[in-house]
């Protein structure tokens, strides 16, 4: 079945559905299609759908290889169907799995946590896994109280370390502050062992240069050196966590520790509804730390939808199993 659509759709437009919605994430917005268009030459193929059941809204981008396209909604973050009414589960897969055909040979979709597709039993619409097929959260709404009161006692243990040893946040809204946290985060990575960092210093100019007001990034300074660092991305009634950073040497001091119970709380304080710590693959460390801020664990769903063609061209191959978003 094929529906009309247009992939030029102005940013107020696409806006117009993200508004007022729960569940909806910066990487939804036009602001993170740009970044990604510059950052890694995507192309930006949003598509707003006119449909018999209303209009539907899909994010996504563009890659090309050897004369082939591939969808994904969206690299590096989340993907989502926003419906301007509410339009059916068998419409929402009809109209996904039209986008595969001809020289489009997949799309690639990540929903946000909560969000799931009934497409058990379509040939062309298949759950692909990995380990990080997988979020943490800490829900602000409800009789929960203070955020606080989520904490387990080393985390309020190591939130004093900090305040003892005079460590501050320090937040501010300018390219030099950006850079300050790239220079943690480029060192943390050569710690890791990473001879260059998964993003790099042009990718966080971007983020200064279209994402705010949305993208937050926080410093912790002691003495007057900065010491630690973390990136929030805040739309709607949301917060991720994108990344935080703290070299070998300042992490006795707990600066992560002071610098996410300081975001946790400006969550609170701004009535969003959670605050998404992001996935942990298989690092259980790093989990547990997640889960001792109140953080709970959710599944995420992703999706490959693949054309008739790039079905055809896997048979004798050994059949893709996951993918990494």
């Amino acid at each position: 079945m094929q529906f009309e659509y247009t992939d030029s759709v102005s940013p107020g437009t696409w806006r117009s559905f993200l508004d007022g919605r729960e569940n909806v994430y910066f990487f939804h917005t036009p602001e993170w299609a740009k970044i990604m268009k510059e950052a890694f030459n995507y192309r930006v193929a949003t598509r707003l759908y006119h449909t018999p059941e209303g209009d539907i809204l899909i994010p996504m981008m563009e890659s090309r290889r050897f004369g082939f396209s591939f969808y994904q909604a969206v690299p590096h973050g989340y993907g989502g169907i926003f419906s301007s009414s509410d339009a059916s589960d068998r419409l929402l897969l009809s109209v996904i799995a039209s986008m595969a055909g001809g020289r489009h040979l997949s799309l690639d979709i990540a929903l946000p946590p909560g969000a799931t597709l009934q497409a058990d039993g379509l040939p062309r619409i298949r759950k692909t896994l990995s380990q990080w097929n997988y979020t943490h959260i800490v829900r602000l709404r409800g009789p929960g109280g203070a955020v606080e009161e989520k904490y387990n006692r080393h985390v309020r243990r190591d939130i004093r370390v900090a305040e003892r040893n005079h460590v501050e946040t320090v937040q501010k809204d300018s390219l030099m502050q950006f850079r300050q946290y790239y220079a943690l985060y480029e060192r943390r990575a050569r710690e890791w062992g990473h001879r260059i960092p998964p993003y790099s210093l042009d990718f966080y100019d971007l983020l200064h240069r279209y994402g705010r007001p949305y993208v937050q990034v926080r410093l912790a300074e002691m003495h007057g050196a900065v010491i630690g660092g973390l990136v929030t991305f805040e739309y709607m009634d949301t917060m991720f966590t994108w990344s935080n950073a703290a070299p070998e040497a300042s992490r006795s001091f707990r600066p992560i520790h002071l610098l996410l119970h300081d975001a946790l709380q400006s969550a609170q304080e701004k009535g969003y509804s959670l605050v998404n710590l992001g996935g942990s693959g298989n690092l259980q460390g790093v989990q547990k730390f997640k889960e001792s801020f109140g953080a709970t664990r959710v599944d995420l769903e992703t999706y490959r939808i693949e054309s008739r063609l790039a079905l055809l061209a896997q048979i004798g191959r050994k059949p893709l199993t996951s993918t990494k978003q």
